[in-house]
């Protein structure tokens, strides 16, 4: 994908985009029950474009499916070998240089100052993806929008990308601990390790959809309560069923973190850097979807279909 200095070319399409206050209103405020609270919503997208929802399933229908798409629709995740997807070197190495120009200039610390969570820190957040275009290219690639698209039977929104950086720590609370994303009941990340990654560095680690189905009904789950100590999941038989993301630069998972009880950034004592692209279904009840056409407005960016409705967007007369 060329990235050049251009006009606007892109216009958001028709989609409700920000919907998570809606989403806290309704149900931590007037205690409408989860369920119904996300069934409306979900609803309320709908209607509001339901031919853009319909076309994003039609597309995806185009796409064939393989025994990969059926692991990891079964088990809620994907082991990808280093390297394996088109754009994904060059993507780390941007992510590599952007990291080591943080740290030699200092600014590092004062974004670690201005996160919300001091174990995990963004060095690159959705606002600046489209000063990156290596990094843009590969997270809108064809090849990252397929995976995504199949496991949910429509084209997906682009809901995030982070660059996390975690320095060493020896705490353990909140994302540190057990715990299901809250989002929709689906949800599709790609996690890649730019460094080496080994338990020393607080990997990133899962477990199957299958199994944590069944330690959440044992557990008796619930999101009012969602982060769980290690003596819950030990109780309940789990934690020999954990999955770390571990291996070299470039090693992978797609991993539905809505389904899959995970943690991550615990107790490491070398630095852990993780590139993470989160894609969510279109009618996703708590997701407010970034306005990626604000950035496109400055680029001049040859975008297919699948790319365009993945960024929310569509093409106008130059």
């Amino acid at each position: 994908m060329t990235v050049t200095m251009h006009n606007n070319t892109y216009r958001p399409t028709r989609q409700i985009r920000r919907i998570k206050g809606l989403h806290k209103l309704l149900h931590h405020r007037l205690s409408v029950p989860l369920g119904v609270t996300e069934s409306a919503l979900r609803g309320l997208k709908y209607a509001w474009n339901p031919a853009q929802t319909r076309h994003r399933a039609a597309l995806a229908e185009q796409f064939e499916r393989s025994d990969q798409d059926t692991f990891l629709e079964q088990y809620g995740y994907l082991r990808l070998e280093p390297y394996s997807l088109p754009g994904m070197r060059e993507a780390l190495e941007h992510c590599r240089g952007e990291y080591e120009k943080a740290r030699a200039a200092g600014s590092i610390s004062d974004i670690q100052s201005a996160s919300v969570k001091e174990f995990l820190v963004s060095v690159i957040k959705d606002e600046d993806l489209l000063d990156h275009p290596d990094l843009f290219s590969f997270v809108v690639s064809p090849a990252v929008i397929k995976i995504a698209a199949k496991y949910f039977g429509a084209v997906p929104v682009l809901s995030s990308v982070r660059l996390w950086w975690t320095p060493p720590n020896d705490m353990v609370t909140a994302s540190q601990l057990f715990h299901c994303d809250r989002e929709d009941q689906k949800q599709f990340k790609l996690l890649i390790n730019v460094f080496d990654t080994t338990p020393e560095t607080g990997p990133f680690t899962f477990i199957p959809a299958d199994m944590s189905a069944r330690l959440k009904k044992k557990i008796r789950y619930s999101y009012k309560n969602y982060r769980l100590p290690d003596e819950s999941i030990e109780a309940a038989g789990g934690l020999d069923a954990t999955v770390p993301l571990i291996g070299p630069p470039g090693a992978a998972a797609c991993v539905d973190t809505s389904r899959c009880l995970h943690y991550g950034s615990r107790g490491n004592t070398r630095d852990r850097l993780v590139l993470m692209i989160q894609y969510t279904d279109c009618l996703a009840p708590n997701v407010t979807v970034p306005s990626w056409h604000e950035s496109l407005s400055r680029l001049d960016v040859d975008l297919d279909e699948s790319q365009q409705l993945a960024l929310g967007v569509s093409q106008t007369a130059a």
